[in-house]
């Protein structure tokens, strides 16, 4: 099987969250889907920005609707550079879904 396979895992009941980081004059944002108590996705690419400016939030949050509303995701697929466009998070934490702040 190929690792840029076609899989699909559909989104039903589940939904892609925004996940904030916040330390000093930067916010962070990252976006997590929690799958299960043993399997969460976290989407490669991070959105970072100084805290006065909320163009990253939003560019975020755009992101999670497009995937929502595609309804689905590709676990295995790969971008142009080869990277993994969702990692696998086994055993998620507890605060996986959580904005932290420093």
């Amino acid at each position: 099987m190929s690792i840029n396979s076609n899989k699909r895992l559909y989104l039903k009941g589940h939904e892609v969250s925004v996940v904030g980081s916040h330390s000093g004059r930067s916010n962070s944002w990252y976006l997590r889907i929690l799958w299960s108590d043993k399997l969460g996705f976290s989407y490669y690419k991070s959105f970072h920005n100084d805290i006065e400016d909320p163009s990253s939030y939003e560019e975020a949050c755009k992101v999670a609707k497009y995937i929502e509303s595609k309804g689905y995701i590709h676990p295995d697929k790969l971008d142009a550079d080869g990277k993994k466009i969702w990692s696998k998070d086994f055993y998620p934490h507890k605060r996986f879904l959580v904005t932290t702040a420093d």
